[in-house]
């Protein structure tokens, strides 16, 4: 190899490696950006309440929705005046004392946020009721948004109600790339699965890794069978 062709290969493998590099640096901006963005994202918690049995829910103007956990038992759904930003909110008239927790969700960066959903968590962070099926489907940029969620008591073995301290509010949320974040309050962001995903996962570069490194090690499996077949181990 001639000192010519020596220099062509090392400037053509630097400037891969530079390419490498750029690309990960990118990613990296790209990952530090989301993250910046979801911490600026946080839950309000505006305390627990009741509401009596065979009394509608009503609440302030500026709640946004009433958000009812399956568990509740009530009559019939009321539609009652419309609430900023949503003339279609309802109300319900639950069968029994009901617990109730005001709770808020704020968007202080600068994308929109989608599929907010709200749980009633322990101090700690742990889950303890999810509203699964009830969601704010859109939060802009600097807007907060009022929820009421409404859920049963919680109950002894003996099917006695107990005041269970230590709670707090807790959301669910997917920023504008399609990554799903959770938060607690006091605590603080963290990536989690998208439970509402369906379908193929996007591509990633860790992802892309991992598929060609198992790809690899198929081959060289098969080639290792070629060329030590497995009848010759037998005895």
């Amino acid at each position: 190899m001639d000192a010519g062709s020596l220099a062509d290969w090392v400037a053509a493998v630097g400037t891969m490696l530079a390419l490498v590099w750029a690309l990960f640096l990118y990613r990296r901006n790209i990952r530090e950006r989301e993250e910046r963005a979801a911490r600026q994202v946080y839950p309000l918690d505006h305390g627990s309440g009741n509401v009596q049995p065979d009394e509608p829910a009503e609440f302030a103007p500026e709640v946004f929705d009433i958000f009812v956990h399956d568990d509740v038992e009530h009559g019939g759904y009321l539609i009652r005046s419309a609430a900023h930003g949503n003339p279609m909110r309802s109300t319900i008239v639950p069968k029994q004392v009901t617990l109730v927790y005001t709770a808020a969700i704020v968007n202080g960066s600068d994308e929109p946020i989608t599929t907010v959903n709200f749980e009633i968590a322990t101090l700690g962070g742990a889950t303890v009721k999810s509203f699964t099926y009830d969601r704010v489907q859109i939060v802009l940029p600097g807007e907060t948004k009022a929820v009421v969620l409404l859920l049963p008591h919680f109950k002894d073995r003996a099917g006695s109600s107990v005041l269970m301290l230590g709670l707090t509010v807790a959301v669910r949320f997917t920023d504008s790339s399609g990554r799903r974040w959770r938060r607690v309050v006091g605590w603080p962001t963290e990536s989690v699965e998208n439970e509402w995903y369906n379908g193929r996962r996007p591509r990633t570069f860790r992802r892309d890794v991992g598929r060609f490194r198992r790809k690899a090690a198929v081959r060289v499996k098969k080639i290792g069978r070629y060329f030590w077949p497995a009848k010759l181990n037998q005895k």
